[in-house]
């Protein structure tokens, strides 16, 4: 049996590595630390401070492994491009793992060509302390109200998984729009007139400093109806890791211009929204991307469209869907735009993911790739999305691409 409760960590509590670890050019490296003395399941709020020096960060992505052998993605830091170097520090929920035991700080260096050191790395304690208000605002009908919170007493930048926890009445949410804004005037959507409100809303604010007044705008925009900021807060809640969800098998059949077909998977246990950085693993085989349409579908019926109609599908797309309730329902759809009498095509698997710690060997596909490597097949007007090799979503950023005559791959593993 596991220990329920969280460790509490002293003020000043720190674990650290400063030895230099090379890191291995296309392959994982690590660096080890030991956690002893605690009590219980790892903290919510622990501190990952990274130092890293690397001749192209784009190459890497950064894991922490837990005592058990569980990874969890720090940042995928492939759209920085040419960036050399890194020194960033993470907020990681280790509520699920117990706190002692040996930790790693995993980098995967995902092409050749680059190399780097670990130069150190630690779990600390949080500084960032939970504030909430309790004062009433009322939300007047057709007009815009402000209920502000002072954070003090921290240093450096809001930490990433930080929540918005808010009480807010009114007996129509979907004529409501609400915005964290942050100390610097910069506003952050949470709620766009949507049927549901939500208790918690998650924000990616780490470009702001964390001290200072943070406010939270609730805008009625239908006259008839009025209500009120019950109370608010921001809090220290890293999200549970987004799980890797795989859909079923579904294909679409296509006699006629625009058939489509979709399949879906249920997120259930993520607390809060969706994150900005959604990430859409897919990679097709079949032979004209150029013919079509591929659309994530909320749960709540909202689309976003990753492609339609462009020469070539990269094998990721990244999705900003932190306006949209993690769990429920989300659907795949796919749409053919040619019918069945244009018989240069070859019906195929249309969707498969980077699968977890094997090589994305598929990469990004174009018309022009398909021309040359096509030969033979069948011919049926036919797109199969296979569901045991189908789209992932997971909490992770796109992969950039690479500079002309750099060969690579990406490997991940779940987080």
């Amino acid at each position: 049996m596991l220990p329920s409760a969280q460790a509490t960590l002293p003020a000043g509590w720190k674990v650290e590595n400063t030895t230099d670890v090379p890191i291995v050019d296309d392959g994982w490296s690590e660096s080890p630390v030991t956690v002893s003395g605690l009590t219980g399941m790892g903290p919510k709020d622990w501190r990952v401070s990274v130092d890293i020096t690397h001749t192209h960060c784009g190459d890497l992505a950064l894991y922490l492994q837990a005592p058990d052998g569980t990874g969890y993605l720090l940042d995928d830091l492939t759209g920085t491009g040419d960036v050399d170097n890194v020194a960033k520090t993470y907020t990681f929920n280790g509520s699920a793992e117990i706190a002692n035991g040996v930790w790693k700080l995993r980098v995967l260096d995902a092409v050749w060509g680059d190399t780097g050191v670990i130069d150190a790395w630690s779990l600390s304690a949080s500084e960032f302390q939970v504030v909430s208000t309790n004062a009433r605002v009322p939300v007047v009908d057709l007009a815009t109200a402000e209920s502000p919170l002072t954070v003090s007493g921290v240093t450096g930048n809001a930490p990433n998984g930080m929540q918005v926890q808010a009480k807010i009445t009114h007996p129509k949410p979907v004529q409501l729009v609400v915005t964290l804004v942050a100390p610097d005037g910069t506003a952050y959507p949470l709620h766009d007139r949507k049927p549901a409100l939500p208790a918690v809303f998650l924000v990616d604010a780490t470009a702001e400093a964390a001290i200072g007044t943070w406010k939270l705008r609730v805008e009625d925009t239908v006259a008839g109806d009025a209500g009120a900021i019950e109370s608010w807060g921001l809090a220290l809640e890293p999200a549970a890791a987004w799980p890797e969800q795989r859909g079923r098998s579904f294909t679409v059949d296509s006699p006629v211009v625009g058939a489509n077909g979709s399949g879906y998977v249920q997120v259930t246990g993520v607390p809060g929204n969706a994150p900005s950085d959604l990430r859409l693993t897919m990679s097709t085989s079949y032979a004209w991307v150029s013919e079509l349409k591929v659309s994530l579908v909320a749960p709540d019926g909202s689309a976003y469209v990753v492609h339609d109609g462009a020469s070539a599908m990269p094998g990721t797309f990244t999705v900003d869907a932190s306006a949209e309730v993690a769990n429920g329902r989300w659907k795949l759809v796919v749409q053919c735009s040619a019918a069945q009498q244009h018989q240069r095509h070859r019906g195929d698997r249309l969707v498969e993911p980077v699968v977890p710690g094997e090589p994305d060997t598929a990469g990004p596909r174009s018309d022009d790739q398909v021309r040359q490597r096509q030969r033979h097949g069948d011919h049926r007007r036919r797109v199969l999305v296979d569901g045991e090799r189908s789209a992932g979503l997971r909490h992770r950023r796109q992969r950039a691409g690479r500079p002309a005559g750099r060969r690579g791959h990406q490997t991940s593993q779940p987080g």
